[in-house]
């Protein structure tokens, strides 16, 4: 699925064009496991991802560049769902705040993200929308888009990671997967675990990773 056919559903502009990369940004993150990411993702290839939770772009880059570098694969784009404002651990921890690059006390990093898919040449690929999880979904819904893949990694909130999977798992389509991070995380495998049981589905984990299969 084209980059601009993804706008077009969406209704919102190509946030690129004239855009110009910073510097200073740096592709961070936390537990990206790549041999499990490239497992993860071989058997597909999809028309449309969607990531909930992207930071700086360190999965989301590093799924598109698999698809682009590895498979030699370019149908497909990634919607990265953030308000790149920061989670709740981050604010509670002045040395954690400092990561979300404040001016003027709001945070910036949306910036280093958008730098960061430009110098990683991705920017064909992934389509940035800064809106909180759940109204993404519910913008990615009444757009009639559906994801081959979907990958949870916002809060780690017990409600807030349920609310996610709630919302989340109807844009998955039959035989697509819902996956994440921080398994690790009692918030998350609580949420998980409950959602899976509600749904009579099987969860494949790792130590830090989790994955849900949506049946055909």
């Amino acid at each position: 699925m084209h980059k601009s056919d993804v706008l077009k559903a969406l209704q919102i502009a190509d946030p690129y064009p004239g855009f110009e990369p910073n510097q200073h940004s740096i592709l961070t993150g936390w537990n990206l496991d790549l041999p499990f990411l490239r497992q993860a993702l071989d058997p597909y290839r999809p028309q449309l991802m969607i990531e909930v939770g992207t930071w700086l772009g360190l999965s989301a880059i590093a799924s598109t560049s698999f698809y682009m570098d590895v498979c030699k694969y370019s149908d497909f784009s990634l919607i990265c769902v953030d308000t790149w404002l920061g989670s709740i651990e981050l604010w509670r921890d002045p040395e954690y705040r400092n990561m979300l690059s404040l001016k003027h006390g709001y945070p910036s990093i949306y910036y280093d993200f958008l730098s960061n898919v430009v110098r990683s040449r991705c920017q064909d690929h992934i389509v940035p929308l800064p809106v909180p999880s759940l109204m993404g979904a519910q913008m990615i819904a009444e757009a009639g888009l559906q994801a081959d893949i979907i990958y949870i990694d916002a809060s780690h909130e017990e409600p807030d990671v349920a609310a996610d999977l709630k919302a989340y798992w109807p844009l998955v389509k039959p035989g697509g997967m819902l996956y994440g991070d921080d398994w690790d995380w009692e918030g998350v495998e609580i949420a998980v675990r409950a959602f899976a049981v509600q749904h009579h589905l099987q969860i494949h984990y790792t130590e830090q990773k989790w994955i849900i299969y949506k049946p055909i």
